[in-house]
């Protein structure tokens, strides 16, 4: 808890600091900084509680030290540049699943991750918009109080920058959509799908909706609807970041420690392999095979065998012969 109220202090300072001690903070955004403030706070906490885990907190440690193991340390570093973009940019693991399922992961990530690069500044103060000079027609974008880009009210830029949100939503909504048809027609998923993997869907399909409405309101309608369009759409938004730290989308903070885990893999391989107890075949490595044997026990697993032995010393083929072997026994032979 600690931890997640230091995050929060520091978000707020750095909120106070970056608008200008609130100079250019706008207060209609002040629910949305809440919402942020939550979620800072409740994703530092979980992730605090979460890297506590044995099973975590072995891998996180065996990941650093396999970064650092001077032997594969050169490797490790070249190598972590295409780690990044593959797994958690271009998340390729996915695509060997399924095509579809990738592009509609690609979809919703990169939607939201635009969509959080326009949001948190704005919302924090960091950048603003001021007319230059007495152009009505020409502004610029300022981050604190540093120009950085001019552009005509009427330009693509203009237009990209006030659409910006516009184009989150829609490839999100793209990308819920494919999940949804996904999980409609693919017999696979519908067996194995959860109540709870449809709320991320519907979170994300609100919020999208109601910030694609906004804009309908005021391009389209005069600005009908629009206040209770705005509040329907803040309360969307701060419910959803609320959401994120206790619900599936949690996992966004998870993903990275997979890099840790094929840092790990190089170190297991490069070391010496574990050999079954019964045929003597190599079926692992040992850093890995000792490693669950200590942290099974911590989890409330106990594979200890009266021997002296671990069922963990046995190799796949020789534990399904194990209970092969015992199920006769319990029926009184094969015949």
């Amino acid at each position: 808890m600690v931890r997640g109220l230091l995050a929060t202090g520091v978000v707020l300072i750095m909120v106070a600091a970056g608008s200008g001690w609130f100079r250019w903070f706008d207060t209609a955004l002040a629910g949305y900084l809440f919402g942020v403030l939550f979620f800072v706070f409740a994703s530092v906490y979980r992730y605090s509680v979460w890297l506590q885990r044995p099973p975590t907190a072995r891998l996180r440690a065996r990941g650093w030290q396999a970064l650092r193991d001077p032997q594969l340390r050169r490797g490790n570093l070249r190598s972590l540049p295409s780690l990044i973009g593959a797994n958690l940019l271009a998340q390729s693991f996915i695509r060997h699943r399924s095509t579809t399922r990738w592009l509609a992961h690609q979809l919703i990530f990169w939607g939201c991750v635009l969509a959080v690069a326009v949001t948190f500044p704005l919302t924090f103060g960091w950048f603003h918009f001021r007319s230059v000079g007495q152009q009505v027609s020409r502004y610029e974008v300022q981050f604190t109080e540093i120009g950085l880009l001019q552009f005509d009210i009427g330009g693509v830029v203009a237009w990209m920058f006030f659409h910006a949100l516009d184009i989150s939503a829609v490839l999100v909504l793209a990308g819920v959509g494919i999940f949804l048809l996904r999980r409609l027609r693919e017999p696979g998923a519908i067996a194995t799908q959860r109540a709870s993997d449809n709320l991320a869907l519907a979170g994300l399909f609100a919020v999208s909706i109601t910030g694609l409405m906004l804009t309908v309101s005021h391009q389209f309608l005069e600005g009908a609807f629009y206040s209770f369009l705005n509040v329907l759409h803040a309360l969307t938004v701060v419910l959803g970041l609320m959401y994120i730290p206790f619900g599936k989308l949690f996992h966004i903070f998870q993903r990275p420690g997979n890099l840790g885990v094929t840092f790990y893999s190089r170190a297991a391989e490069a070391g010496p392999g574990q050999t079954c107890a019964r045929c003597g075949q190599e079926f692992a490595s040992q850093l890995q095979m000792g490693d669950l044997k200590e942290i099974l026990p911590q989890l409330g697993y106990h594979y200890e065998t009266d021997a002296q032995g671990n069922y963990q010393d046995l190799c796949p083929n020789c534990r399904r012969a194990g209970v092969a072997l015992a199920q006769s026994t319990a029926v009184g032979g094969f015949g």
